[in-house]
């Protein structure tokens, strides 16, 4: 039975190529985890700018942007960790 073959070998090649792809997506996670927690960062930064351009002596506020641009700061370096 020759089509038994067939499928037999089709579904090795299908195994083979959901293992890869699993692989893969599992390689991306730290670099689409650092890239989305820097673009969280950046958001909030934008945020904290904005309510200091409404009141620029909020010293909370300042603190607020100081955070959030430390934060983006790690994302970016953890996003390059993740490239190398």
């Amino acid at each position: 039975m020759p089509w038994v073959e067939h499928e037999k070998i089709n579904l090795k090649k299908k195994l083979n190529l959901f293992l890869f792809f699993s692989q893969a997506r599992k390689a991306q996670e730290p670099i689409i985890s650092a890239g989305k927690a820097m673009m969280d960062g950046a958001c909030n930064m934008v945020a904290a700018a904005k309510q200091l351009a409404v009141n620029p002596k909020d010293p909370p506020t300042y603190q607020l942007y100081s955070n959030h641009s430390k934060s983006v700061s790690e994302a970016i370096k953890r996003l390059v960790s993740s490239i190398k």
